[in-house]
């Protein structure tokens, strides 16, 4: 199967470069959005839904409205 890169586009959190540079698994990343406002969808890089922060049987998800 073909691998299709999804994300969801928090480019107005409050993010800096370096907030990013020590990353790993698990970490949490604190945002100036709030956690009901709407996120950018992207697939292979397009925009292509907005979506909200969600949770799926016990998993983090981002809702597709």
């Amino acid at each position: 199967g073909q691998i299709v890169q999804i994300a969801v586009d928090a480019r107005d959190g409050g993010l800096r470069t370096e907030d990013l540079d020590d990353l790993a698994p698990g970490d949490i990343l604190m945002t100036d959005l709030p956690a009901d406002g709407e996120f950018t969808v992207r697939v292979a890089g397009i925009a292509k839904f907005v979506g909200n922060l969600a949770a799926s049987h016990g998993r983090r998800a981002v809702h597709v409205t």
